[in-house]
């Protein structure tokens, strides 16, 4: 269950990631796209966000006059002015790269220009057109291909009608970027007779946005840490899952060994509503299926099959709202029949249930005790069809008795992992006067019980022996992982057995424990101590 929702986890994450990414690639194309994008704005357009101004400068030392100028053999006053370029950028973005086209209507004659390179398109109208890029600032005459006039100490390009220049700024000299809501002023120098007309330009611009700017940017942020954050939490997720699939192998491996007493086994996994196979068959009528959750399919799992009297005792046995208070810090049994009559256990252990909180995980194990409550029926029958006879007391040795009764109840249980293990007293007569067959399969019959009952296999049993005036007071008692309470069943009947037996020897069980605590019996024979 939880290997799914991983991977429907990973698939939303992947689509979540191609989503992020086309929205980063979307991002960087718009980016570059609105950067490489060009403006034009003609002449003086204020309107706009970006434009230029080219006019005279108006100061008195910004204009002069080239008196008796000697112009192709007329002498004339050739006028000189500085006209000042200003740019402005009103934008919410800086100007990243930009020139000035600037068109001549009339004749002129170039002089300067600060602080970029000039383009200089001369005779275009005359088809003759001579183009040469120079920095009119440190400008050497040798190298100038264009007409200009050399006999002047001024530098003096020709420009007729239809001839133009082209203006690149200098970044140099920090003409360019155009830093957002700031301006810049590049100036150039022209000579000319009556009036010149420099109103005919315009400005190509383009602007330049950062990838970390505007709230594109921040949208993507934020999907980018979202997804961050959910691949984080799914590495996690995945580790703490992988974690917990690891500790439920060796969970998995400690479980298995209770293979010896139950014929299938499971953990049911209430949080991820799945159920993880342990041993055995799985019952052919059990439904797997994910359209119903753990607790409906562990119910399906023997109600085709259960015997009509035990179907409501099932059902309760069953009950998730009141599981978690009746199997706290215990574990839960209950016996059914089947409609063939066979018998079966089924038993709940709790797995790291913290007190007071709800059930996650419990381990359910299944055993079929039919032969085992057969082999009971057969000894209540046959003892009960026994002719009676008057019982006599004989000699015996309580150590032997216990040692040869543990070698046999551990062959009747045939499982590896029983242990039952005996403290006998060291101070015990060698030998007493009793009834050893008695005293022998009434503890044989308390063991049979225990051993039906216990899912641990590890039971303890005492014998304590005061002795005084000839006799001994023998005190027996067997400690076992079986609850008091849980005495129903073949338990019962072993229980009954035990009981009636010890009552022909003048003593009764008694229990040691209150409900859902582990029991202790114990019981006390007076026996006659024999001489050597």
């Amino acid at each position: 269950m939880r290997g799914r929702k991983n991977e429907r986890y990973m698939k939303l994450l992947s689509i979540f990631a191609v989503i992020v990414v086309a929205a980063v690639v979307g991002h960087i194309v718009s980016i570059v796209s609105y950067n490489s994008r060009e403006y034009v704005a003609q002449g003086a357009s204020p309107n706009r966000e970006s434009y230029l101004l080219l006019e005279e400068r108006k100061d008195t030392t910004s204009a002069w006059l080239k008196r008796d100028f000697d112009l192709e053999g007329q002498r004339v006053d050739l006028s000189g002015q500085i006209f000042d370029g200003a740019l402005k950028n009103q934008a919410v973005d800086e100007i990243s790269a930009w020139r000035l086209t600037l068109r001549f209507h009339g004749d002129c004659y170039l002089n300067n220009a600060w602080c970029g390179l000039v383009e200089i398109h001369q005779g275009v109208a005359a088809g003759r057109e001579k183009v040469q890029t120079l920095d009119l600032r440190h400008c050497d005459r040798s190298e100038i291909e264009l007409d200009y006039l050399p006999e002047d100490s001024d530098l003096m390009i020709p420009l007729h009608e239809g001839d133009y220049l082209v203006y690149y700024p200098s970044a140099a000299d920090r003409e360019v970027p155009v830093q957002a809501g700031g301006s810049l002023e590049m100036g150039m120098i022209f000579y000319y007779l009556g009036v010149l007309d420099l109103s005919d330009y315009d400005i190509t611009y383009s602007y330049h946005k950062s990838f970390t700017e505007g709230a594109e940017f921040y949208f993507i942020l934020t999907l980018v840490v979202l997804w961050l954050a959910a691949f984080f939490g799914l590495v996690v997720s995945s580790y703490a899952y992988r974690k917990a699939m690891v500790e439920m192998e060796h969970r998995k491996v400690g479980i298995s060994y209770m293979a010896v007493i139950y014929d299938f086994i499971c953990i049911v996994d209430l949080v991820n509503d799945n159920i993880v196979h342990i041993y055995g068959n799985v019952p052919a009528s059990q439904n797997f299926g994910r359209q119903l959750g753990v607790t409906d399919r562990l119910k399906k799992m023997f109600m085709d099959d259960i015997a009509d009297e035990y179907v409501e005792p099932m059902r309760k046995f069953f009950d998730i709202a009141t599981l978690s208070q009746r199997i706290e810090g215990k574990s839960l049994a209950c016996e059914y029949m089947d409609r063939e009559g066979r018998c079966y256990i089924v038993r709940l252990f709790p797995m790291e249930q913290e007190p007071g909180q709800p059930l996650e995980r419990f381990i359910f194990a299944m055993r079929n005790i039919d032969e085992e409550r057969n082999k009971m029926m057969a000894l209540q029958e046959s003892r009960s069809k026994e002719e009676p006879v008057v019982a006599v007391a004989e000699a015996y040795s309580v150590r032997v008795l216990l040692e040869n009764l543990a070698a046999n109840i551990r062959e009747a249980v045939g499982r590896s992992d029983f242990e039952l293990e005996t403290d006998i007293s060291p101070d015990l007569p060698e030998l007493v006067m009793g009834y050893p067959q008695r005293l022998r399969l009434a503890l044989f019959c308390l063991l049979l019980r225990d051993t039906t009952m216990c899912a641990g296999g590890k039971m303890k049993l005492s014998v304590y022996g005061k002795a005084a005036e000839g006799r001994c007071h023998l005190l027996f008692a067997l400690k076992s992982g079986v609850t008091a309470g849980q005495q129903a069943g073949l338990g019962a009947l072993c229980l009954k057995a035990a009981g009636e037996i010890l009552a022909t020897m003048s003593t009764e069980l008694s229990v040691l424990g209150g409900e859902g605590e582990q029991s202790e019996f114990y019981f006390e024979l007076d026996q006659e101590i024999c001489d050597k």
